[in-house]
């Protein structure tokens, strides 16, 4: 057994806590992002990939000479959010080389794109407890969307693993479809981006405002106007839009009770909030509007005593309160 071997025989326990430690920070990192990730994949390379790897390329005499021990793979939604991510990570990792795959690609040759990165965690990480063991160790990011991993999935494992493995006649093919998957890529971001320019741009001077049907970018629209500070569960905005829609059908009518109820909403929430000993604020988005569906439509407020629970009768009592105050007409 070469040295090398050995030696990463006995440091694989500390490659398996960085693997760890990085998954678990970028994920914490993400939440604070508007970035949409679809998954976070992570490898450790074997003891049989790591003779494998010492026979085909010489010259490595420490084990910090090999990069790709461990590595992490982000597939995120968009192509838009490469950039992003790009960014992320600059931030928050000290990278010691960077390569775009899809840049050293030539046009007519096929591949799938993927941007990596060799990066290792900053000074200021290794301060803290859990990670002052990982000073120094490198590992791998990639970052790709998933159409670039489904092309890379599909013309590697299933067809061809390297290009030379390929047919002549069958390249321009691969090439031609690798292109179609890059212009789909672009478009989804476009799309992505005019649906964001849509959402933004809807306002009450618009000449059809008032016939504006309640969908999920029209309801977005208003959250991102009148509770912008509060946060939106995307998994949760089509059970709340059918909710809405029980009682409203188009924008204005909804907008109108929003204006009715919207300076009464802080000081609701501090009551209820005081009725479970907790402190505001506690209602994301979705608790707002289900706050102004309370307070100006009896049918929802009546829904709140379902359980005819004390606690429902006093939240009860509390909402009845405000709908006094409010005194809502449509």
């Amino acid at each position: 057994m070469s040295d090398l071997t050995e030696d990463y025989k006995n440091s694989k326990h500390l490659y398996e806590s960085l693997l760890i430690q990085a998954r678990h920070t970028i994920t914490s990192l993400l939440r604070n992002t508007d970035i949409e990730i679809f998954s976070i994949e992570s490898r450790l390379k074997d003891e049989s990939s790591f003779k494998e790897k010492l026979q085909r390329k010489s010259g490595y005499k420490v084990l910090s000479d090999i990069e790709d021990l461990c590595g992490l793979r982000i597939i995120c939604y968009y192509e838009s959010d490469l950039e992003n991510l790009e960014k992320l990570l600059s931030e928050n990792f000290t990278v010691l080389s960077s390569s775009d795959k899809k840049q050293e690609t030539d046009v007519d040759k096929f591949g799938y794109s993927s941007n990596h990165f060799i990066v290792k965690f900053k000074d200021d990480w290794l301060n803290i407890p859990m990670y002052n063991t990982l000073e120094g160790l490198k590992f791998e990011i990639q970052i790709r969307t998933m159409l670039m991993h489904t092309w890379a999935a599909i013309s590697h494992t299933v067809l061809y693993k390297h290009e030379s493995d390929a047919p002549r006649h069958m390249r321009r093919t691969f090439s031609q479809l690798s292109a179609l998957i890059e212009l789909a890529d672009e478009q989804f971001s476009r799309i992505k981006e005019m649906k964001l320019d849509y959402i933004n741009n809807i306002s009450s001077s618009d000449e059809n405002y008032s016939n504006l049907e309640l969908n999920s970018d029209t309801l977005l629209s208003l959250i991102n106007n009148y509770f912008p500070d509060r946060d939106v569960i995307k998994d949760n905005l089509t059970e709340l839009l059918a909710d809405i829609k029980n009682y409203d059908t188009l924008v204005k009518p909804f907008e109108e009770k929003i204006k009715a109820c919207i300076n009464y909403l802080p000081e609701l929430e501090k009551d209820i909030a005081s009725l479970f000993n907790i402190s505001p604020p506690i209602w994301t988005a979705h608790g707002m509007c289900f706050a102004v569906l309370a307070l100006t439509n009896p049918q929802k407020l009546m829904k709140l005593m379902d359980n005819n629970s004390e606690l429902d009768l006093n939240m009860h009592e509390i909402y009845q309160s405000y709908v006094d105050k409010i005194n809502y007409t449509a």
